[in-house]
């Protein structure tokens, strides 16, 4: 495990960034929503509520929940909701909102263990909450998880129990799991076949057919779901909607395109690219970026995404944050000063890599006028893109460093044992 390099400088530089995150809530409270004004999430009623339809052994999708909104996802979800409505609103939110931000947490220290970074008590205490804190409060997506009471993040957790712990990953349950409850994490099947894990990639899909069959069991028109609804993108929103940030709703919405030829084509390519990019963080092993990247790929692909499904950038964002300070590190080479300072500037290479996702609250008044809208209409799908582009051209990179250094080595090798051999011959002839 490695040191963090410029701890006292990390903690305080997140320290002065929380605290300027929670300054701008401050400065829009009244023209802005955001979680501290809500009793109970929107969505997270909606879902105890399809819940108590469960309980009550009434059709799931026969109607809307609230107004205009349906219960979108798999049977499967409308069985674990059921659980969750049997309490009251206001203990649910609480529980909701407390296991959104230790998902995230955790997930933090996991992909900070996985690129090895020494993460000890003073982490646990300090700089692990205030990363939280800056992805949960400094983000849209995980801001706007909270604000809906979404569930992006535990299934963001279920995932990457599946791909990240050093030991005792999960044999594809927690993808499993995770598909069962929103479709959209089974896009993770091709980071299983990437890393070769067959078995894995078998339990994820096996574990996902037995949601389906205790959908089917529990759930009266569960045949509904998956025969009907499951290929109506338009239960989910509409493509003309800022906050709808997929590709296809890029294309309808900026460009003015609608051509299936034209989504289907992008939609091969994001495909491609982002197969492309997983393997070779696979190849560097870099785990959190693979899962990071595989989740933009779920994002951009999805026929319909909401921008809260974009908290992949906690993966991406972490794992931006430890290399930025690894390479910052090795630069310092025990200067005391640079050393503090690889800690400043490896915030400053997460928060680059967040920017496009940063939460309205945040950036209405200081990086944009108050149209926060616009924030969301355009940053998203190029800012994964850009990232994606930025990666491919770095591992490429660093894999062709890593093959001169590896021919030098065995030049080298080569040299010597020349030299031994050259050695051994002098000395039978002496």
């Amino acid at each position: 495990m490695k040191q963090l390099a410029g701890r006292t400088t990390v903690i305080a530089s997140l320290g002065v960034l929380v605290v300027l995150i929670v300054s701008r809530y401050l400065v829009n409270p009244l023209n802005l929503n955001n979680v501290f004004h809500t009793d109970i999430p929107l969505d997270l009623w909606i879902y105890m509520r399809g819940g108590e339809r469960v309980t009550a052994g009434a059709n799931l999708y026969e109607g809307n929940i609230f107004n205009d909104l349906p219960f979108t996802y798999p049977p499967f979800a409308g069985i674990i909701f059921a659980w969750v409505s049997a309490l009251d609103d206001a203990s649910v939110t609480a529980i909701w909102h407390t296991t959104t931000a230790a998902s995230v947490i955790v997930v933090v220290w996991l992909c900070l263990r996985r690129m090895r970074i020494d993460v000890n008590p003073m982490s646990f205490l300090l700089i692990l909450p205030l990363l939280a804190a800056f992805f949960l409060f400094g983000t849209e997506p995980l801001h706007a998880t909270l604000f809906w009471g979404q569930i992006n993040v535990v299934l963001m957790l279920l995932v990457c129990l599946d791909f990240l712990p050093l030991k005792y990953r999960l044999p594809g349950i927690g993808v499993g799991l995770a598909a069962g409850v929103k479709l959209t994490p089974a896009f993770f099947g091709i980071l299983f076949l990437i890393q070769r894990r067959w078995w894995a990639a078998a339990g994820s899909f096996l574990t996902f057919l037995v949601t389906v069959l205790l959908g089917f069991v529990v759930v009266p028109d569960a045949k509904a779901f998956w025969t009907d609804a499951i290929f109506k993108s338009s239960r989910v929103g509409d493509h003309l909607n800022p906050g709808a940030q997929s590709l296809k709703s890029v294309l309808v919405r900026n460009l003015g395109i609608e051509s299936d030829s034209t989504w289907l084509l992008l939609l091969l390519a994001a495909v491609v690219v982002c197969a492309f990019a997983a393997w070779l963080a696979v190849r560097l092993d870099c785990m959190p970026v693979a899962v990071g990247v595989t989740g933009y790929g779920a994002c951009l692909v999805s026929p319909f995404t909401w921008y809260h499904h974009w908290v992949w950038i906690v993966p991406v964002g972490v794992a931006v944050f430890a290399a930025a300070n690894g390479a910052a590190a090795r630069f310092a080479d025990g200067n005391p000063v640079r050393w503090q300072f690889a800690g400043l500037l490896s915030v400053g290479a997460m928060i680059a890599v967040c920017v496009p996702f940063v939460a309205a609250n945040v950036g209405a008044g200081l990086l944009w006028e108050y149209h926060p809208e616009r924030g969301f209409t355009w940053m998203y799908v190029p800012g994964a893109v850009a990232f994606l582009a930025g990666f491919i051209l770095y591992a490429l990179l660093e894999l062709r460093k890593k093959e001169i250094l590896s021919h030098r080595r065995w030049l080298r090798e080569q040299k010597d044992w020349l030299r031994f051999q050259r050695a051994e011959r002098l000395g039978q002839l002496g």
